[in-house]
């Protein structure tokens, strides 16, 4: 076994959505730029792996795409988040704490994403608030 035999591929035939595909790209771009640890969480990832990758038949139940990051502080949440707000198309519409609406170039629409810190900002009681 070597360092490419375990890669998981996309199906051709069961592309992305080009939004998500568009979101995801810029992602993960912006996060490695800022050496923020990150993972895709949540239903978008659970379809991109079942569907996407394994070709199972999916219903979906929601279309935010939802992004943990590991930071050592809320100091440091906030500058994730605003590292990401310096970006053309990323907007705080204030409802929600963790919740960004990013609509890519050439698009229509935008995306819901949901930024969800873990790490080093848990409490004793591993809780977030």
């Amino acid at each position: 076994m070597n360092s490419s035999s375990n890669r998981l591929s996309i199906k051709a035939d069961l592309p992305l959505v080009p939004l998500t595909a568009g979101v995801l790209l810029q992602m993960d771009a912006l996060l490695r730029q800022a050496r923020v640890r990150y993972m895709l969480v949540g239903a978008t990832a659970r379809d991109l792996l079942l569907h996407h990758v394994w070709g199972h038949t999916i219903t979906l139940a929601t279309r935010d795409l939802d992004f943990a990051f590991m930071v050592e502080s809320w100091s440091s949440f906030h500058d994730v988040k605003q590292t990401l707000l310096a970006t053309p198309g990323f907007l705080d519409k204030g409802r929600q704490v963790q919740r960004l609406h990013y609509k890519p170039p050439g698009f229509d629409v935008e995306a819901i994403i949901d930024i969800l810190p873990f790490g080093g900002l848990a409490t004793n009681g591993e809780t977030i608030a």
